[in-house]
């Protein structure tokens, strides 16, 4: 008689917090092939939960874990939380829960030792901290070596990460107490830095960097610590730690004075000198990160409902240790700073006796809309201080020449007037070339820009020189207080909030509102000033080079001024304008690499190749959304053209602007937040006009073969023979992992090509730091022109490094959209994009040739 045949237990897993770093939990657990299963889903963010289901559809998903656990018990409960999170009602609910084995946590368990010990101390069963570095196959291999080779003389471990302390840090930290069996005893020296100037001095931070406000500590630590005798660690975490083009910068070596040995995240284990024979070169990547992930719910299903050997993962005592000891480094009486930025003058000139600090208000008179004379004032008659505090400097051209004559009287022995023989400007904004006039009539340190429509508050100097005083940062923008008159000053106030709530965050770049704004001299010289031949938007291209060049600026909300904003129409489709005009000879320009991800390229509402690619890429979406079983997402649904996509774009812009101004001048004074979407249509509309009149479009018709590379976004085209293709749409700014240069894609991506008669074959390789590629994870879709409809799948060589798809053959030269889907790899904690594929070069061959 046959026994019968039953299949292994599953472990039930409860994953609690549905972001993006659960999603690398659930593509692990998806990989084991059903030996552990997703039951249960809460998160009280509806979306969160949402993207989290289609990965795990059989999962019941809700908020309220304690009804969740009662209807569906698990063995294990994974908590993805944010340090910062209240644990409370989690914990409770985990302590009643049935059936209930073991807990697991991400790291760090909570935002200090002392709250990571209490918010669990209600659990009975055991509680793991998931640091499954431990469990790479070369992590083992390090551990196996550091034991079977004790230290006969000394003994330097170095450490460092791209993350801060509390995120990538510990990660490093566990893996070194692991290796060493325990804490470094003392702590010899600690350098820990908080303000993003100090770092930025040391070196320009990359644009992909971050400010981290969600784990705790500072954004650069170095700490040198020792177990006694010969055995030393030094340990860098932050932005300085790694190159910025490292894609998982985390490194730990070994050196002895008779060789090294190294782990690297990304290139895996290698030795040197006398170890360098042990044959460890092997090569890392995410997908050995995720198999790690994996392995650690093996072995909890191993252990739970097998009987085998508890996981090796700290516990939660052990990871309170580990909080306690970098709490412990950070408070020790010997941390130092980082150096002082150069750009930043020594000593508080608030102070009484001490060397005062000249600062220059710059402000030209064009745009005064007749608030003029009382914004002199509010500078000149009504500041708080001492009078040399500041000079005003006012600069006039032709046509506001007169009225420089009527504001002399109000100016003061130290103010200046600038008379320059400048047009005024073409659309009524002022002229850049007067504040750039204005700045170089003195050699004061700090500067501060300002408009004639704005009044200083009585206080306002003081506040600035308080800032400059005591601040690093490279520069500020002032907070505004609205003063409007009608509903279109009511509609732009809030059109400016808007985009205020998100400029005036920490760590963003875009600080620079000429309205108010305030920087160092050096600062300003050091990256060429304002670009002039851009118009007014140089005024945001200053934001953009100074954030390039690693300089930060913050927002401060106690520098105030009373901004009145436009009073009629016209002279808000002028200011669109003046503006737009100048984007658009930038993008046309300079070379879309200098300027993503700053200010990438912007269709225009002409241009055949333009609306060709924006369907291709809507059928690529959907057809990928079809392969990989999510055509039954709301985004991926047909739905029938409305009227106005039969027209052409121009004829729709139009429209949306006359009838959103007309909806705006019946609505805004009276019911301005019903106006305001009307407004938001109206402004955008013209803005996409103004942008159709002066960026040049694409011209479809060439020389036949003609292989001109894309300069300038989408309006010129590109042979897929050129090695950089930063520039097309869906593609990343240059990375680098190993030496190798890269540039990631998005799940679609656009190839514009030109083929030549015959068969063609596209080939594309990738990076090392994607693991073998599956066929079905990535299709090329050609356009209509090379007449099929179809998904072309790849051939897939070189361990998946290499992609070749093969085209329809062609009769003569013709110009193509390809679109590229790749499926996309789930965003993490660290890395806000949505991936795709990591390209290192694109090649177009003819096998026939």
């Amino acid at each position: 008689m046959q026994r019968e045949h039953r299949p292994p237990p599953r472990l039930r897993v409860a994953m609690i917090g549905c972001g993006r770093r659960a999603h690398e939990h659930l593509d692990a657990i998806a990989s084991l092939g059903g030996e552990v299963e997703v039951s249960v889903l809460c998160d009280t963010n509806a979306d969160a939960l949402q993207q989290a289901q289609k990965k795990a559809p059989d999962a019941l998903a809700g908020a309220n874990l304690g009804a969740l656990l009662a209807d569906r018990p698990c063995e294990v409960a994974v908590l993805c939380l944010r340090p910062s999170a209240e644990r409370r009602a989690i914990t409770e609910a985990l302590a009643s829960a049935n059936g209930l084995r073991a807990v697991l946590v991400e790291k760090p368990a909570a935002a200090s030792a002392a709250e990571a010990r209490d918010g669990y101390r209600d659990i009975e069963v055991p509680v793991f901290v998931f640091h499954q570095m431990r469990l790479l196959p070369w992590a083992q291999k390090l551990r196996s070596w550091v034991r079977e080779h004790p230290a006969e003389n000394e003994v330097r471990i170095e450490g460092f990460c791209y993350g801060t302390l509390f995120d990538q840090g510990l990660h490093l930290l566990d893996l070194v107490t692991w290796l060493e069996g325990g804490l470094p005893a003392t702590i010899d020296r600690v350098v820990a830095e908080q303000e993003p100037a100090r770092v930025s001095a040391q070196r320009p931070l990359p644009i992909e960097w971050r400010l981290d406000t969600v784990h705790p500590g500072p954004i650069w630590t170095e700490i040198e610590s020792s177990w006694g005798g010969e055995r030393k660690i030094r340990l860098g975490c932050g932005p300085l730690a790694t190159d910025a083009a490292d894609w998982l910068g985390k490194r730990l070596r070994y050196d002895t004075a008779d060789g090294w040995i190294e782990f690297h995240a990304a290139n895996g284990l290698a030795a040197g000198g006398t170890w360098a024979d042990l044959g460890w070169e092997e090569s890392g990547s995410p997908a050995k990160y995720l198999k790690a992930t994996a392995s650690v719910y093996v072995a909890m299903r191993t252990w739970l409902l097998e009987d085998g050997p508890e996981p090796d993962l700290p516990t939660l005592d052990e990871h309170v240790a580990l909080l306690t000891w970098c709490e412990r480094a950070l408070d020790e009486g010997n941390a130092e700073r980082l150096s002082r930025p150069a750009y930043l003058p020594p000593g508080d000139s608030s102070k009484e006796g001490a060397n005062r600090t000249g600062l220059s208000v710059v402000i030209p008179l064009t745009d005064h809309r007749g608030f003029a004379e009382d914004c002199v004032r509010s500078w000149t008659q009504d500041q708080e201080g001492a009078a040399d505090d500041f000079r005003l400097v006012l600069i006039s051209n032709r046509d506001t020449e007169p009225l420089a004559e009527q504001l002399r009287p109000l100016l003061r022995p130290e103010d200046l007037l600038l008379s320059t023989e400048l047009p005024a400007a073409t659309l009524g904004q002022g002229d850049m070339d007067e504040y750039a006039r204005g700045i170089e009539a003195t050699d004061d340190e700090w500067i501060f820009l300002s408009e004639p429509h704005c009044l200083a508050q009585s206080d306002s100097v003081r506040e600035m020189r308080r800032f400059f005083a005591e601040n690093e940062a490279a520069g500020f923008c002032a907070h505004t207080i609205d003063g409007h008159a009608n509903g279109w000053g009511k509609m732009e106030a809030l059109f400016f909030d808007e985009g205020f709530a998100q400029w005036s965050q920490p760590g963003h770049w875009a600080k620079m509102i000429i309205r108010g704004f305030g920087i160092r001299r050096q600062v300003y010289e050091a990256v060429g000033g304002l670009r002039l031949p851009f118009g007014r938007f140089s005024e945001w291209l200053l934001a953009a080079d100074l954030h390039r060049a690693g300089y930060y600026l913050e927002y401060d909300p106690r520098v105030r001024l009373l901004h009145h904003y436009t009073l009629e129409k016209p002279f808000l489709d002028e200011a669109i304008e003046e503006f737009v005009s100048g984007q658009a000879r930038y993008l046309s320009e300079i070379p879309l690499g200098e300027r993503t991800p700053y200010y990438p390229d912007v269709a225009p509402l002409g241009g055949e190749v333009d609306r060709r690619w924006a369907r291709l890429e809507r059928r690529a979406s959907k057809a990928a959304a079809a392969q990989w079983g999510k055509n039954g997402d709301s985004e991926t649904k047909t739905t029938s053209p409305r009227w106005e996509e039969w027209l052409p774009a121009v004829h729709r812009a139009r429209i949306w602007r006359d009838w959103g101004s007309f909806l705006v001048q019946v609505l805004a004074q009276r019911f301005p937040e019903r106006a305001f979407p009307h407004f938001q249509k109206y402004y955008n509309a013209q803005v996409a006009l103004c942008f159709d009149k002066h960026l040049p479009h694409l011209d479809d018709d060439s020389a036949e073969g003609e292989r001109v590379s894309l300069r300038h976004g989408r309006q010129r085209q590109w042979t897929a023979e050129e090695d950089d293709f930063r520039e097309l749409p869906g593609f990343s700014s240059r990375e680098q992992t190993g030496g190798e240069p890269f540039c990631w894609t998005g799940p679609v991506c656009g190839i514009p090509a030109v083929l030549p008669p015959g068969r063609i074959i596209l080939e594309i390789d990738l990076v090392s730091v994607l693991a073998t590629l599956p066929e079905e994870d990535v299709f090329l879709l050609p356009g209509r022109r090379l007449g099929r409809d179809q998904r072309l799948q790849p051939e897939v060589s070189g361990n998946g490094r290499r992609l070749r798809f093969t085209l329809p053959k062609q009769r003569e030269w013709r110009r193509e959209w390809l679109a590229l889907a790749a499926r996309p790899i789930p965003p993490s904690e660290r890395e806000p994009r949505t991936l795709g594929l990591p390209v290192a070069r694109l090649r177009l061959l003819r096998p026939d040739h």
